[in-house]
């Protein structure tokens, strides 16, 4: 899926492509790998009211232009994935995490669970990056930050740094 100029690889995988990964040493468990080949044969397809059942079910507001793009890419992986911090730091996205697919472990609710959160409240984790950091959502809907864009490092036990001000802006910095 093209959006923004940015091609977004569905979070998938065809046999072939675990082959490939398998001779390079990159294996998945059954589980993984049966979800990924059913997502690749068949992606999820998500609607408006998919997103408001999210919304509703997680008690959170998402800005409008997130909301267009989970409709347009169900999220996925970015062709364009460089965003720089500064001249000498910048950091690499692996991953934009998919409203639905039954690939569970790159979607919202996985990657939001509770149980396994280490970032502030009121925000929404919408990406991971090849380090291991997240890349965070201001959802607080009565903030003027609302819709804003962190970097939660998990090397500074979780401390946030503003690198958007919206998610359109982040992705209109991305580059390859």
């Amino acid at each position: 899926m093209n959006y923004k100029n940015i091609i977004f690889e569905n979070i998938s995988k065809s046999e072939a492509q675990l082959q490939k990964l398998s001779l390079i040493g990159i294996n998945y468990d059954k589980k993984l790998k049966k979800s990924l080949i059913e997502e690749y044969k068949n992606p999820t397809e998500i609607s408006d009211k998919d997103i408001i059942q999210y919304e509703n079910e997680s008690n959170v507001l998402l800005p409008d232009e997130y909301k267009l793009f989970l409709l347009k890419t169900n999220g996925g992986s970015p062709s364009k994935n460089v965003y720089n911090l500064t001249s000498k730091k910048n950091f690499v996205i692996g991953h934009f995490f998919t409203l639905l697919s039954k690939v569970e472990m790159y979607t919202l609710r996985q990657n939001n669970n509770n149980d396994i959160r280490s970032f502030p409240n009121n925000f929404l984790a919408i990406a991971d990056t090849v380090n291991g950091d997240y890349i965070l959502l201001n959802i607080d809907n009565q903030s003027n930050d609302f819709g804003s864009v962190y970097l939660c490092s998990h090397e500074k036990n979780g401390a946030t740094k503003k690198v958007s001000s919206t998610f359109e802006s982040l992705l209109d910095k991305l580059y390859e």
